[in-house]
């Protein structure tokens, strides 16, 4: 036999409310309860020969103000937030450094030119100085390169003697910065540079129909990547009045 409950949403009937709620407690927390979900404990009652028909509205609310439960429940492992895909720049995390020289001179007698490019932004720095040092290129590398965007990754530069030789090679050292010199080599001294003018022509064509199809491909990548993990994403959100732990 069931025993049939007023619903508690009938505010005449105050006792069906003292009722059911006593019902849903012994069943989730009496001698015998089991700290079950909201569905279990539903079914529990219902086996038990009760029914009233906000019990599930009844059962979640009751469960969502349980301290234990919230105390001890498993630790939910979900994003809370959907994924933002970018673009890395680590792999691109380093400066390239080099000496143009000489031109004309100008204001100061400087002639010379240190410049430096990021291999991820493409930025610029550059300073024109009268003679070629190593300590101007360590000036230059820490007023322009560190204190302005921090320690690189790596500084690459050519095969200049004033960035294989100290101080600016000790200070690389020093500060943990990789410098890797580019040596010369039969391809670049034996290059042929009106064959390689052509060339380069060539790729500079085809360059911005290879820049679209790499970016359409990563926009593919970066959208099944969003798919797969929007997936798990359960967002949490909370009202004032509501038990946070």
């Amino acid at each position: 036999m069931i025993s049939f409950l007023v619903t508690p949403r009938v505010s005449a009937l105050a006792g069906c409310d003292i009722q059911a709620n006593y019902v849903l407690r012994e069943i989730y927390e009496g001698l015998y309860g089991m700290h079950a979900g909201p569905r279990s404990v539903v079914a529990k009652a219902l086996r038990s020969g009760y029914y009233w028909p906000a019990m599930h509205t009844d059962a979640r609310n009751l469960i969502s103000e349980c301290n234990n439960c919230q105390v001890y429940r498993p630790v939910r492992r979900n994003p809370q937030k959907k994924l933002t895909p970018i673009t890395s720049p680590w792999p691109f995390y380093k400066w390239g450094i080099d000496i143009a020289r000489p031109f004309s001179e100008g204001l100061g007698k400087v002639k010379f030119l240190i410049l430096t490019m990021d291999y991820f932004t493409k930025w610029i720095e550059a300073r024109p100085v009268a003679t070629i040092t190593g300590a101007q290129v360590k000036k230059f590398a820490w007023n322009n390169i560190v204190c302005r965007f921090g320690l690189p990754g790596e500084i690459v530069s050519e095969n200049e003697k004033q960035f294989r030789d100290n101080p600016f090679k000790d200070w690389c050292e020093k500060l943990m910065i990789p410098a890797k010199i580019g040596m010369p080599t039969l391809r670049t001294a034996e290059v042929d540079m009106v064959k390689n003018n052509e060339a380069l022509g060539i790729i500079l064509d085809l360059l911005e129909e290879k820049r679209e199809q790499a970016a359409i491909q990563e926009a593919r990548n970066k959208a099944k990547m969003e798919r797969y993990y929007n997936a798990k994403v359960r967002s949490t959100s909370f009202r004032p009045g509501d038990f946070v732990y």
